[in-house]
């Protein structure tokens, strides 16, 4: 039993009338007969006692209706489901660990109270893809961190720079060092990270000021947790940014300024030199606002 005939059964059934039945679905008496005919053949079983006066269910078709009446609700479901997807416009933000969230929020509200179509979906990323998606197309948008040079495809529209935070063994730092300089990351040597680019990860461990990368130091880590307990463990150290320091502070690690580097810049990139009118909206929004301390 397909759906169609499904729905010509139920009709039929809940009006008692092959007439009402056909009206209500707005096809004609003589097709709603065929259907209920071609429908028994395929049981075997005979689904309504008819009489010139009357319609009423046998035994077989009680005991289809209710798997009947189920299958046309389902129908019913998934087609107002793609009615829904179809009035909604999702556009997939990339963001590092929430990097940017403030911002992309108030756009997101920015446009549900536009009552646009577009709507904004957050996808949080590791440091596997320095593009947070947008190389293998998972994002149309995305919230970057340093160097956008790894893709030629990028667009990049600059939205802050944040400066950079040594990661430090606790025992490591004395309590009132306030900042610390390159020197004192590299003497204790970086872990390693398991990073998706190799021009992104140069840039973060700053290969360009000292010409050439610093020692490694412990095993290499593909995730935050893993880095920060090699740092506790005292196999080295690494660098972070300003956000990160103020969203996460775990215990056994100090995060110090670093004092002769500069700050890294916070993009807002996309593929191509337009994006599409979706972009061109976010890339409206975002540069429009004006953030607070706090906005990243």
């Amino acid at each position: 039993m397909d759906v169609r005939a499904a729905n010509v059964f139920v009709a039929v059934a809940e009006e008692l009338s092959f007439t009402r039945a056909a009206a209500r679905l707005g096809v004609s008496t003589p097709s709603v007969s065929q259907t209920i005919r071609k429908l028994e053949h395929e049981v075997q079983q005979g689904l309504f006692a008819r009489t010139t006066r009357s319609v009423e269910l046998t035994p077989s078709g009680r005991a289809l209706l209710a798997p009947a009446t189920a299958l046309v609700e389902a129908h019913s479901d998934v087609r107002h489901e793609i009615e829904r997807l179809r009035d909604h416009d999702e556009l997939v933000v990339g963001s590092f660990y929430g990097l940017g969230s403030s911002l992309l929020r108030q756009v997101g509200e920015a446009l549900a109270a536009a009552r646009e179509r577009t709507q904004l979906t957050v996808s949080v990323v590791d440091w596997s893809d320095p593009t947070c998606g947008l190389r293998t197309r998972q994002s149309e948008a995305a919230i970057l961190v340093g160097p956008t040079s790894i893709d030629a495809r990028l667009t990049r529209v600059p939205l802050g720079r944040q400066r950079r935070m040594a990661l430090l063994p606790e025992d490591e730092v004395p309590a009132d060092l306030d900042t610390v300089c390159l020197e004192d990351v590299d003497r204790l040597g970086w872990i390693p990270v398991d990073v998706g680019d190799d021009v992104w990860d140069a840039a973060w461990r700053l290969d360009d000021l000292r010409g050439g990368p610093p020692r490694l130091s412990g095993e290499v880590q593909s995730s935050i947790e893993g880095m920060i307990g090699a740092i506790r463990a005292g196999d080295g150290a690494t660098v972070t940014i300003e956000l990160f320091s103020e969203l996460y502070a775990p215990a056994g690690v100090r995060m110090v300024p670093i004092r002769d580097v500069p700050p890294l810049s916070v993009d807002l990139c996309f593929r191509g030199p337009r994006g599409g009118q979706r972009v061109a909206r976010l890339v409206d929004l975002a540069t429009r606002m004006s953030p607070p301390p706090s906005w990243f």
